[in-house]
């Protein structure tokens, strides 16, 4: 009698480890660079999206699939084209990390893509009870459902996302991490959690004046 293999199912998944920055001097002289940059890539883009895709054009499908990455490349060569333009810079070469960017554009395309659907539901399902309530409790139109907000200040950006690429993330010893662009971010706790595992993706956070919170998100896989 031949006996069947038992087919081990292997679990996948990511896991965020979080870390107190005990060199916040050396980030906060890069961090307001960051929160310009993004401010700009992140307004601008939302500009473009509310224009072609927003709720008065809600019957145009959003880029999705393949396309998805030939949009987010669309909305970074109009911010770039629209600081020239209204601004007089050349915001290319401020950028502090071109995959941090795309990061935080793909954040703001899923948020976008929600906000669609949300005012999609409201256009279509909503009751006039529904409606009502929303108008008796809120300040702005019914536009205003889900709808994002620009960043109206550079102090609205609270942290920035690096995505691994080519081990340019990358444990120094236990209590110093490489970081695209801000270079060395040391941690208060040991980084040994994380010592043999593949990292996905680090961020860090700004909780207040001064203090910084460091992300690290892992991929594991287990049986």
């Amino acid at each position: 009698m031949i006996l069947k293999k038992e087919r081990i199912k292997k679990v996948k998944g990511t896991r965020t480890y979080r870390f107190r920055i005990t060199n916040p001097d050396d980030v906060d002289v890069k961090f307001p660079h960051v929160q310009e940059v993004q401010a700009h890539y992140f307004n601008y883009a939302l500009k473009y999206m509310y224009q072609h895709y927003g709720v008065k054009h809600l019957d145009v499908r959003l880029p999705t699939g393949d396309q998805k990455k030939y949009f987010i490349l669309k909305l970074v060569k109009f911010a770039r084209k629209q600081a020239a333009k209204h601004k007089g810079f050349d915001l290319k070469k401020m950028d502090y990390s071109v995959q941090s960017i795309d990061k935080m554009l793909e954040g703001l395309y899923v948020n976008f893509d929600r906000y669609r659907k949300g005012q999609y539901k409201r256009i279509h399902y909503w009751s006039e009870k529904d409606t009502q309530k929303y108008l008796a409790t809120h300040k702005c139109g019914l536009s205003g459902y889900g709808r994002i907000s620009y960043k109206h200040s550079y102090d609205d950006v609270h942290s920035v996302t690096f995505k691994q690429n080519h081990d340019r993330i990358a444990l120094m010893n236990n209590y110093c991490l490489k970081v695209p662009y801000f270079g060395k971010i040391k941690s208060e706790e040991s980084l040994t959690a994380f010592k043999h595992k593949k990292i996905v993706e680090a961020k860090i956070i700004k909780r207040r004046e001064h203090d910084y919170e460091l992300q690290v998100v892992t991929k594991f896989e287990e049986q």
